[in-house]
Order: C-alpha cells, then structure tokens, then sequence
C-alpha cells in the first residue's frame, strides 16, 4: 500500500527502527533523542556512516552513558538498559582503552 502511494506522487512519511523497511524510502532522516543526525538517500547515509560501535557493559551504565556524552556528541551515546552503546572514529582497541580508562577513572566498572 505504501508502494502505492509512492507511486501515484503521494509523499509518505514513515517511522521505523527497521532499516531494511527504511531502504526501501527516497530518503531517509536518522534521529537521536530528537535531534536529526544523519539524513540523505539510503547510499547516501551508508556512504557517510565512518567510525566504529562498541557495546559497553558496566556496573552503572547510566552514569557511564553521562559521563562519556559530555566528551563526545551526543548521539555517539546511546543507553540499552545495562548496556551503553559508544560510536568512536579511532581504531577498536584504542576506542576500547581509552573508554575504559576514563570509566574506570570516574570509578565506573565494564
């Protein structure tokens, strides 16, 4: 049916957390929190998309999901109940210690 739409001129907006439905758009908004972070076609977004995630378990993840927003931009940080999810643009193992030497200095364990 959204197909449909599409192809009669219809301008569609659609909501998902799915990105093999969001693929399928002419172009694509990415939000965090409310705020726009990426936006573009599909090849676009994915042509732009540099940097590495690494999943973070700790013993205070929300605390730890503060502290490393205040280094970094905001969406680079994301909260998934006692995981904290960190985009970082140096190589996986740097990315790794040098997160856990800044949680494990604010007395933060992972």
């Amino acid at each position: 049916m959204i197909n449909s739409f599409a192809d009669r001129g219809v301008a569609v907006l659609i909501t998902t957390h799915y990105l093999e439905e969001a693929e399928q758009c002419n172009r694509l908004g990415f939000m965090v929190a409310g705020e726009l972070v990426a936006e573009g076609t599909p090849s676009s977004v994915k042509a732009a998309q540099g940097g590495h995630l690494l999943e973070l378990i700790t013993n205070q993840p929300q605390k730890a999901a503060d502290l490393l927003k205040h280094d970094r931009e905001s969406w680079r940080v994301s909260l998934f109940g006692d995981r904290v999810h960190v985009i970082v643009d140096e190589e996986v193992e740097n990315g790794i210690r040098n997160l856990r030497e800044q949680l494990h200095a604010a007395g933060i364990q992972c």
